[in-house]
């Protein structure tokens, strides 16, 4: 989940988008984008050999016999 504007807020603005995860509550300044950089902790692209749909906190592995290179 991520936070559209700064500040304490009662609820996320929404998931993080496809393709990317966000693991970390703590997101720092890329906790307010659906679409985090690598340098966060806990966040970012979706790494090569996982998927990431809509609302991703742990990438998945792709399953045996296919692959991801994005």
């Amino acid at each position: 989940q991520y936070c559209g504007t700064a500040g304490l807020q009662l609820a996320p603005t929404g998931p993080c988008d496809a393709g990317y995860y966000c693991r970390d509550a703590m997101g720092g300044p890329g906790g307010s984008t659906p679409r985090p950089d690598l340098n966060l902790r806990g966040r970012g692209p979706c790494p090569p050999g996982h998927y990431c749909p809509t609302g991703t906190v742990q990438p998945k592995s792709c399953p045996r016999g296919t692959f991801s290179g994005t």
